[in-house]
């Protein structure tokens, strides 16, 4: 799913993003013991709603329905850390 955000990809992240909402989370929190903390795999309170939903639903929105995606802009924070591990001491 973050492969699909990175590439703009929104339609691909909502599939990923509803396959971990509804299957892989509720697994693994039925899992005994529990594979991850609700913290994280809960779809109401967790982790994955808070960042993720927050970030594909209205992506998804924004680029669909006669809407498109004008120009792809590299993530601002993730060319920093590019430029930083370039440095070499």
């Amino acid at each position: 799913m973050m492969a699909a955000v990175k590439n703009f990809d929104s339609v691909l992240a909502k599939e990923q993003l509803d396959l971990i909402t509804k299957e892989i989370g509720p697994k693994a929190l039925a899992h005994e013991p529990p594979l991850i903390s609700w913290r994280y795999g809960d779809v109401e309170r967790g982790f994955i709603n808070r960042f993720w939903q927050q970030t594909v639903e209205p992506d998804l929105n924004r680029t669909t329905n006669g809407n498109e995606l004008v120009a792809k802009l590299p993530d601002e924070w993730f060319s920093c850390l590019i430029r930083l591990m370039a440095v070499k001491d």
